[in-house]
């Protein structure tokens, strides 16, 4: 394979003879996408999606398109090997990236399991039909893995030409055969099988597997011609096709359900029926796509696995002999691929190959949520807009189809994520930041990582600024007994460092060691360290992870015009995102330092600025200062309040020793603070924060009285545990995308706020008008009613006062509102509980209508209603050009309703709907106060600078989510119980409706009610053939019973029915059925009788089984008002049969009768099987009716 140099293409130096053109790119995801997601699955596909097969293709192409987007933005632009793995690790996090891998390969054993899969089924197939052998197929799927790992072993270059001539062809053939069927149906047997009618959104996750022909694309990227080009088209093309040709073979199979039901490859059986040649034809075909599918997949596993060995995250003993890795030694993938197809079902090893590559996805392009912009060449191609929006939208959708897989799939998922974690825990971890350390760290000297664990990182910019930084760390490392890692960064073009272009690394560590040698810093062990990354910033935070540095110290933000060292703004992302403590210096520092000023100025990082002062003076017998500032002349009691909240600071440090409290009174901070640095060497302050919740920033008051002074100082951010900096980040993207309201609105919203929670007689009069309006509405069953009344109603205004005084930290207005929210609830309560009163003594109907009963049984969906509505709210209040969306608000947030259904509950005596009703209030209640809350926080609202305020902020907002969480908890109970009984009447409600044939009878009026902790079953059974009895209600009672767990009551009636043919003559069926052979009987002209009466059985209490519709009545069984004779007319060809149904309840109980009846005399006959056309012998006629109609007397 020769090489040539091209100079069109911007991407590379050097470049290969040998491209993969578009075609060939598009033939490989169409493998996945059309030969895997449609044909090699269509049989399992069919039967779990059912009738929605065709919108759920279409559903899946456009919720996959985002995804699509995402994937080829990035991947046109960053290179290198691995498909979606090598995307992931480009955002240079190891953890995130390791999982990514982690998932990728069992989604590759499963791939190829199902590819294997197919192959069994077609040789199974082809065995069968062509030799008359049957060999279980997946001892053949096994026979299949086998030959393609031999095969690869042997000859282990891909033939592209070859490879995607096979796919087209294969594709082309089974395409024209399923529009053959299409245009020429095939005969075959008709059946009744019936296949599930599932929501074709449901449907979509399913559907994922074809996704994973993107991956194979993305797997080789760099032997694509012009990726930056063509990425796009070469993603999208292979998914458009197998959302095509997924419907045209859908809509075309479903027409035959029979087919569907019982064969897992439906389409050769339906060619089958054609002609052998064209089943062979499709055999040959359907194999060819399922081994090279197996070639495709171990390929991309193969390769996926040599990435992870290069990046650490698998050891290289493993699979390497004299540091190279051996083909044989990747034999265990095989195995593994064998394993899950001979032990796991084809539908639980497709769901885990869905979910696996779509947490992939998630992980990969969820990376670029919360950052600015995706740092990728602003000259691309594709640049998606609107940035995080797509990003997001691919994030939020893989999640979703991943977790809407079946529960057995999601725990196969997580058995392998479990083994993942021992495995990352043990080595993975350890192994990646070794390997980083090959790749982009150039040492002086090796050194254990595990011993450099909680360092002191000391970033060099250039050699003028490397002494001050020096010496603090320094000092610090010598004071904690830890290591010092000093650190230069080499910035690199890109992701990747050019072939031919590596920077001299060994001239900086030249540098490093001219440096250390000039502080003579002999009795601390330090590591010098060279790092290679795009940005200077990205080499800090690399090694931070890397290294677990405990403290960074970074120089003072260079001028622009200096083009050295950090900016201003990557100075403020470092102090956001780092997980350990960072120091930001100035350009000087005393050596040795004796005396430390910390103004007590920030609420967060005041402990970490005092235990920094006191391990730079130990040793030296210096001293620090605790300085606590009150701005203008204080009271002594402000004087006292001072001090006890700076030594509340200093006791909770570990070791205190040698630190003082002073309280100073200053009038200008900075300038009495300048005044007072001429007795100190250093001076450090806490990082700014805005306030309760606001993000840590450089700027600020620190940063500018550190700048403005004449000495050292340095300004300091705390160690962050990993999860608390996670949901800072995620916070503080919220707190970036809403909008911020101005400080003269906040101060207008505030001042309202404070008039809303004051309850005023205009309060009290519009509670009680929209009480009573909506009592009112509630009986007269009435929704325009009732939203009138929300409308009126005013309870809403106290409410958001509430979440708004807890946010300001303000517990006279939070208290205030609290009172006249509580104040109006009671005279909500009490006016509809006068109401229901009153008309109770003037004998008004006063039964629960819909409206009542719909507001006392709330659930999850409620809560999530009422967060809604209180965000809403709570925005539109604080935006005035949206106060149009607040009556819209009062209609969704439903708050006086529910209390009128209390009162009504109290009134009435029915106190069951009165708690129900008050537990949706509750819910209302709590879950509007957190979501204003949270909204309020995020609009900028915060409480004063005062630790009072932001103590009482926190207390009020943890009080509110402990109420919200006990709520939650309690309708989630309800929730989950109620979904249960749901499922019980559900269940009920099949075994009763299945338990009568169509053609024998039929199931009408049926009622299931629960009272009193179990089931009540109403209904009646129309009669065509007179076999039901009270035998057969007893097995369904017993069915019932096994089938639902609470108690079920029965009450059953059984009427005799009339079928009417399709010419519209009634026809009689008899009364009782002597035999299941009664073919004749069915088309025999029977005239019936002018009334059908009811025979009504006793309901019994016994637990049930299924009913035979064939269970005769037991002979003798009386029969009633039968007044006209059959006569006899020919029988009809197959006419068909409507039922029309009669019932007139008798009204008396009727005379016992010797006379025979008409299933006596039948059972007598023989019934006519030889002469179809002779009609069945006439029954006797009761020649009186009876004088008194028997009453219907349904019984348990």
């Amino acid at each position: 394979m020769a090489d040539k140099v091209t100079s069109n293409d911007k991407e590379a130096d050097i470049r290969f003879s040998r491209f993969m053109r578009l075609s060939t790119a598009v033939a490989l995801g169409s493998l996945a996408t059309v030969g895997l997601g449609v044909y090699l699955l269509v049989g399992p596909i069919l039967r779990n999606l059912g009738s929605q097969t065709p919108l759920a293709y279409v559903l899946a192409v456009l919720f996959f398109a985002p995804v699509i987007l995402v994937l080829a933005e990035r991947a046109a632009v960053i290179r290198g090997r691995g498909g979606i793995f090598n995307l992931a690790r480009s955002g240079d996090v190891v953890s995130l990236s390791y999982w990514t891998g982690w998932l990728l390969a069992f989604g590759y054993f499963c791939l190829a399991a199902l590819y294997a899969w197919g192959a069994g089924q077609v040789l199974s197939t082809g065995l069968l039909d062509y030799l008359g052998l049957e060999v279980d197929y997946r001892l053949l799927a096994a026979l299949a893995v086998v030959f393609v790992a031999l095969l690869r072993l042997i000859r282990r270059e891909s033939a592209w030409n070859l490879k995607s001539g096979l796919i087209y062809g294969s594709i082309l053939v089974a395409l024209i055969l399923t529009i053959r069927l299409w245009v020429q149906p095939v005969q075959i047997t008709p059946s009744s099988a019936f296949l599930p009618t599932q929501d074709p959104i449901r449907a979509v996750p399913f559907l994922a597997i074809g996704m994973w022909g993107v991956s194979f694309i993305l797997d080789h990227r760099d032997e694509m011609r012009r990726p930056r080009r063509r990425m796009l088209a070469a993603l999208s093309l292979p998914v458009l096709l197998g959302g095509l040709i997924g419907l045209i073979t859908s809509v075309v199979l479903l027409q035959y359900t029979g087919i569907i039901a019982n064969k897992d490859q439906p389409l050769i059986s339906l060619v089958a029926e054609i002609g052998p040649v064209l089943e062979g034809l499709l055999l040959l075909a359907a194999l060819g796509l399922a081994l090279v599918g197996i070639n495709q997949t171990l390929e991309s596993s193969d390769r996926l696995v040599k990435e992870m060995v290069r990046h650490g995250f698998v050891t290289e003993r493993l699979l390497t002999v004299k540091g190279k890795i051996q083909p044989y030694l990747l034999i265990p993938i095989p195995i593994i691929i064998m394993i899950i197809v001979l032990l796991l079902p084809v539908s639980m090893i497709a769901g885990a190959a869905a979910s696996t590559l779509l947490l992939a996805i998630a992980l990969t392009v969820g990376q670029d949520i919360f950052k600015r912009n995706p740092y990728l060449p602003d000259d691309r191609r594709l640049k998606l807009p609107l940035h995080p929006l797509f990003p997001a939208a691919a994030a939020v959708i893989s999640l979703t189809m991943a977790f809407a897989q079946p529960a057995q799939n999601q725990f196969l998922v997580l058995g392998w994520a479990v083994l993942g974690f021992i495995y990352y825990t043990i080595y993975g971890r350890r192994g990646a930041v070794e390997a980083r350390q090959r790749g982009a760290v150039v040492t002086g000297e090796p050194f254990d990582h595990e011993r450099a664990a909680n360092a002191v990182l000391v970033y060099v910019p250039d050699v003028e600024r490397a002494r001050p930084l020096i010496t603090a760390g320094a000092l610090l490392a010598r004071s904690r007994k830890v290591p010092m890692l000093v650190l230069q960064v080499i910035e690199t073009a890109g992701a990747s460092i050019p072939v031919g272009k590596q920077p001299d690394t060994q001239h900086a560590l030249s540098l490093q060691d001219q440096l250390l040698e000039n502080n003579r810093l002999d009795d601390i062990h330090i590591i010098p360290l060279v790092r290679l990354a795009p940005t200077v910033r990205q080499g800090i935070m690399a090694t931070i992870w890397d290294e677990q540095v405990a403290t960074a110290l970074v120089s003072w933000p260079a001028d622009e015009d200096e083009g050295k060292g950090l900016s201003i703004e990557e100075v403020m992302r470092l102090v956001r995102r780092a997980p350990c403590e960072v120091v930001v210096l100035r350009d000087k520092f005393p050596d040795p330092v004796k005396d430390v000023l910390v103004p007590m100025t920030s609420v967060s990082h005041n402990q970490a600025a005092l235990a920094f002062g006191r391990d730079l003076v130990k040793g030296t017998g210096g001293r620090v200062r605790a300085l606590g500032i009150i701005r203008g002349r204080a009271s002594d009691e402000a004087k006292s309040k001072a001090y006890e909240s700076v030594r509340t600071n200093v006791a909770r440090l570990e070791d205190a020793t040698g630190i003082e409290i002073e309280i100073v009174e200053v009038v200008s901070a900075q300038e009495d603070l300048y005044q007072a640095f001429g007795q100190y060497d250093l001076m450090i302050l806490g990082a700014s924060e805005e306030g309760f919740l606001r993000p840590t920033t450089f700027t600020g008051f620190p940063a500018d009285t550190v700048a403005g002074a004449e000495h050292a100082g340095m300004v300091i951010k705390k160690r962050e545990r990993t999860g608390a900096l996670w949901l800072r980040q995620l916070w503080e993207a919220l707190f970036q995308i809403l909008p911020k309201v101005g400080r003269q609105d906040r101060v207008s919203i505030y001042r309202g706020m404070q008039r809303n929670a004051r309850a005023d007689i205009d309060f009290y009069v519009l509670i009680i008008l929209a009480a009573g309006i909506a009592y009112l509405g509630l009986l007269l069953n009435s929704s325009s009613v009732i939203i009138g009344a929300m409308l009126i109603a005013p309870l809403m205004s106290p409410i958001l006062s509430t979440a708004h005084g807890i946010v300001m930290g303000n517990g006279r207005m939070t208290g205030s509102a609290a009172n006249s929210t509580l104040n109006g609830v009671i005279m909500a309560i009490s006016v509809a509980f006068f109401l229901s009163l009153f008309l109770f003594s003037l004998g008004a109907p006063l039964a629960p209508t819909d409206e009542i009963l719909s507001r006392t049984s709330p659930n999850v969906l409620d809560l999530l209603v009422a967060l809604l509505s209180g965000a809403a709210a709570a925005y539109a209040v604080s935006r005035s050009q949206l106060a149009a969306a607040l009556p819209g608000v009062a209609i969704a947030a439903a708050l006086v309703p529910p209390l009128c259904v209390v009162g009504y509950g109290l009134g009435t005596g029915q106190f069951d709907i009165a708690i129900g009703s008050l537990l949706l209030f509750v819910t209302n209640l709590a879950a509007i106060v957190v979501a204003a809350a949270v909204i309020f926080l995020l609009l900028g609202f915060r409480p004063p600078l005062r630790l009072e305020r932001g103590e009482q902020a926190r207390r009020g907002l943890n009080l509110a989510l402990a109420l919200l969480l006990a709520v939650a908890i309690i309708l989630v109970i309800i929730t989950l119980v109620t979904n249960e009984q749901s499922k019980d009447v559900a269940m009920i409600e099949s075994i009763v409706l299945s338990s009568v044939s169509p053609d024998k009878g039929d199931v009408i009026d049926l009622e299931i009610n629960r009272q009193f902790r179990q089931f009540l079953v109403n209904y009646k059974i129309v009669d065509y053939t007179g076999e039901y009895s009270e035998t057969d209600v007893d097995a369904l009672q017993r069915a019932i019973d096994a089938a639902v767990s609470e108690s079920v009551l029965l009450q059953a009636s059984i009427l005799r029915g009339n079928l009417t043919v399709s010419d519209g003559r009634e026809r009689a069926t008899p009364t009782e059925t002597p035999t299941p052979t009664l073919a004749a009987t069915e088309t025999a002209p029977i005239t019936p009788s002018p009334e059908a009466t009811a025979t009504h059985t006793p309901a019994p209490t016994a637990s049930l089984t299924p009913l035979s519709p064939e269970t005769p009545l037991p002979e003798g069984t009386p029969t009633e008002a039968l007044t006209e004779v059959p006569t006899q007319e020919p029988p009809t060809d197959g006419p068909t049969q409507v039922p029309t149904l009669t019932e007139e309840p008798a009204t008396g109980t009727p005379p016992p009768t010797e006379e025979p009846t008409p299933t006596e005399e039948i059972t007598e006959e023989p019934t006519p099987t030889e002469e179809p056309t002779e009609a069945p012998p006439e029954r006797p006629t009761p020649t009186e009716e009876p004088t008194e109609e028997p009453t219907p007397e349904p019984a348990s």
